[in-house]
């Protein structure tokens, strides 16, 4: 019965192959070339589900339903974090991106451009969980840019150089602005609205990796507004370079998109808001 299954595949491959033959005569001196079925060809028709598109929609599918209710990450066990990084590994490793993500404008701005929702954040290294694939960033200090990479274990959070802001439970967004090179994070406190921002350039040496001059700093507190901006003046002026921190889309297409930061932190966000329960 199987035989007579993978016969009718191989049939079918042949039948849309579209080869047009030529009478054989005897001036001719080749015959038309026939390429035989790939393995992976049968099985795909076979097991549809084993295609590579399937396979990652399986992933995506199954990653947002895992991050579903760990409170952006805060409330995720070291146990589901390891698991998380499996299946983002898997993603960043079959699919990735493509190499000018960052330099062709038109592709940016379909991929990345707009505003993204911060569904989940952990660091890319789980104590404990030796056997996970480890994230090895090249060039993580951006040579003379001196970015820091002391590695975070903070879940649930965003960090922009020294000030670190809870996501625990809140909506979070971040925007590339990919015409005008800007990033901002948007986080909505119980107290008021926090927004960290500032331009970036794209890394000579890792072409998905945007690095960041962070400029502004936010506080909406309805009645009044804090513009703390300054702050990364200061910093900047004392360690010699206004670039502290870079961020590296690892995965993304039209409704997911994974990054790792400088200090080590994942993150995945969607483009729509109530893609999974965030509390």
């Amino acid at each position: 019965m199987i035989n007579a299954c993978i016969l009718c595949v191989l049939l079918s491959l042949v039948s849309v192959s579209k080869i047009t033959a030529k009478p054989f005569s005897s001036n001719s001196r080749s015959r038309p070339a026939f390429t035989f079925p790939s393995i992976d060809q049968v099985f795909n028709i076979i097991n549809p589900s084993s295609s590579p598109s399937l396979q990652t929609q399986k992933c995506k599918s199954t990653l947002l339903q895992t991050i579903s209710g760990t409170n952006n990450g805060k409330d995720a066990s070291p146990e589901l974090q390891s698991r998380v990084l499996s299946m983002v590994n898997e993603l960043e490793t079959n699919v990735g991106v493509p190499n000018d993500l960052l330099t062709n404008v038109d592709l940016a701005t379909d991929l990345l451009d707009g505003v993204w929702y911060l569904q989940y954040t952990s660091p890319s290294i789980v104590d404990g969980f030796e056997n996970e694939e480890l994230w090895n960033p090249s060039n993580p200090t951006e040579g003379s840019s001196n970015i820091p990479t002391n590695q975070v274990t903070a879940q649930g959070s965003v960090a922009a150089s020294a000030i670190t802001v809870d996501t625990s439970n809140k909506v979070v967004k971040q925007s590339f602005d990919i015409q005008n090179s800007r990033v901002q994070n948007d986080v909505g406190l119980d107290f008021g609205d926090v927004t960290v921002g500032g331009s970036f350039r794209i890394s000579e040496t890792v072409p998905n990796r945007a690095v960041v001059s962070f400029d502004t700093v936010n506080l909406d507190l309805g009645f009044v507004t804090l513009e703390l901006g300054w702050l990364f003046n200061v910093i900047g002026t004392v360690k010699g370079t206004f670039e502290n921190g870079w961020l590296e889309t690892t995965f993304v297409d039209e409704e997911i998109r994974i990054g790792r930061g400088n200090k080590g932190t994942m993150f995945i966000l969607t483009r729509d808001k109530d893609a999974l329960d965030v509390a």
